[in-house]
């Protein structure tokens, strides 16, 4: 981890001169149709530069805060929990990798976009490791910065798209009558739905992260099922009777990235409609003899 100790803190750095002219404060003015309906904290320990982003930031949100330094912001950020994070990098009390960590370890949602210069390279690097979402290279125009909140807000969005996705096939899953679990390539549960949690007698804690094999002990053939679609990487199926009680279940496994996923589906109704259907067909219903049908050699 890098020592923020090896960077001593030499006062602010701003923005840059060409945000100084006028032209650029004309174009900041807020267009309130634009507006995305986030909360946004800034920090940065320039004053100038806090404004400057302030107002650049309050043409693309309804509601921006500003802070001095890392303490403020961790402050705000209790206060108000915003979605989207800028920070400088060095600051007095407490700097952006200390704020950007405090924030990451309370919610790992947070969007943090730091601010940085080139020779903020360790620093930058540092906060990779944190988890940041994006950096902007000072002196910042609002070009780059725009084109920053662009790329942040389509995976934002993205990402909520999958996670609704996933929602909606958890929602289907746990609907099914169907048992259905999900192992990794270490053989580690990463799914059960509800059948499937009935069928092994246990709760979702007690068997998601847990290895099968130390679940589930046998030789069984549905257990070299599983290995041989595991070590082939194909689909493979299997009927087998599921115990004494003239149970039938049909195993169908699947291969899903990197591990497996298994369909157990009860077929014992279907079992026994086959035999009825074989029994009528080369035995006398009334005296259960073999009809000449059975005999045919054809």
């Amino acid at each position: 981890m890098y020592n923020l100790e090896s960077q001593p803190y030499s006062g602010p750095q701003v923005l840059g001169p060409e945000l100084l002219h006028p032209s650029n404060w004309e174009s900041m003015h807020p267009d309130p149709s634009a507006k995305e309906p986030m909360t946004v904290l800034c920090v940065e320990d320039d004053p100038v530069t806090r404004k400057l982003l302030k107002k650049m930031l309050e043409r693309r949100f309804e509601r921006v805060l500003a802070a001095r330094d890392g303490e403020e912001g961790l402050d705000l950020f209790h206060q108000h929990h915003p979605a989207l994070v800028f920070t400088d990098l060095l600051m007095p009390r407490m700097d952006g990798i200390n704020m950007a960590r405090a924030i990451k370890m309370e919610n790992r949602e947070t969007r943090i976009i730091i601010l940085t210069s080139a020779e903020d390279l360790k620093l930058l690097l540092a906060a990779i490791e944190i988890g940041v979402t994006d950096y902007l290279l000072k002196p910042i125009t609002q070009a780059r910065l725009d084109d920053a909140l662009d790329r942040c807000l389509r995976v934002a969005a993205l990402e909520l798209r999958l996670r609704d996705t996933r929602a909606d096939l958890v929602s289907v899953l746990e609907s099914l009558a169907d048992v259905f679990f999900a192992l990794d390539q270490d053989w580690r549960f990463t799914y059960a739905n509800a059948r499937a949690r009935a069928h092994f007698g246990r709760t979702g804690p007690e068997l998601l992260g847990r290895v099968y094999w130390s679940l589930f002990h046998g030789a069984t053939q549905v257990e070299d099922l599983y290995r041989e679609a595991m070590r082939t990487g194909q689909s493979r199926s299997l009927q087998a009777p599921r115990d004494g009680a003239g149970r039938w279940l049909e195993y169908r496994v699947f291969p899903l990235g990197g591990g497996i996923s298994v369909f157990v589906r009860d077929i014992s109704e279907e079992k026994r409609s086959q035999e009825e259907i074989h029994f009528l067909a080369f035995y006398d219903k009334l005296t259960g003899l073999p009809t000449g049908a059975c005999c045919r050699t054809g």
